[in-house]
């Protein structure tokens, strides 16, 4: 039998502010897998939002080593898919070392400093069609979570 951390508490519940270790798996409703911490866990202190919304609400109240299943709607996720964000780019805005093709992924930092990501969904001969929804955006994940400690 393995012995506990001594500052492990078998009986302590995640809440707001604690600083949470977990693994999971995130799946689309189909089961499709996007994203794994299979190699490396993920660490938030919860209510910081460094993770989405829907998660951070869900382990609230979860025990160290307890497994759960938390479905995320959208609006706890990556929001609505807004059809108003898809704009068409000339390509002489796109750098000439890039060869833009369907499904790729450019960057752009905004004003603020944020990174803004811009999918190509159709290349044009003298421009690009680019959605800058997120591309988790309007979907509903589901995520197999198990906390491995609590801090």
């Amino acid at each position: 039998m393995h012995k506990l951390h001594p500052a492990h508490d078998a009986h302590r519940a995640v809440k707001k502010g604690d600083f949470v270790t977990l693994h999971y798996v995130g799946r689309l409703a189909d089961g499709t897998i996007f994203e794994s911490t299979d190699k490396k866990p993920l660490r938030v202190v919860v209510g910081e939002h460094a993770t989405i919304h829907g998660i951070e609400e869900g382990i609230i109240g979860m025990k160290s080593g307890e497994k759960k299943r938390i479905v995320v709607s959208p609006d706890k996720a990556y929001g609505k898919y807004h059809k108003d964000i898809i704009e068409e780019l000339p390509l002489s805005k796109i750098p000439p070392e890039i060869t833009p093709s369907v499904g790729m992924v450019l960057t752009q930092e905004s004003k603020s400093g944020r990174t803004l990501f811009m999918r190509i969904t159709k290349v044009n001969r003298d421009s690009v069609i680019v959605d800058m929804n997120h591309p988790l955006a309007g979907k509903t994940l589901v995520f197999d979570v198990v906390v491995m400690d609590i801090q």
